[in-house]
């Protein structure tokens, strides 16, 4: 996915996942979010 602006609510990553954030201003994680051990997350 990738905007300008970017909010993210409410996600789990599970384990052997990657989740790739592609925001060119800003992205916003608040509570509920969830990455696993074994699991990746990249935000660019």
């Amino acid at each position: 996915m990738s905007c300008d602006n970017l909010n993210v609510q409410n996600v789990e990553v599970k384990n052997g996942a990657t989740l790739i954030l592609d925001a060119g201003q800003s992205v916003k994680i608040p509570n509920g979010f969830k990455v696993e051990l074994g699991a990746g997350l990249k935000i660019q």
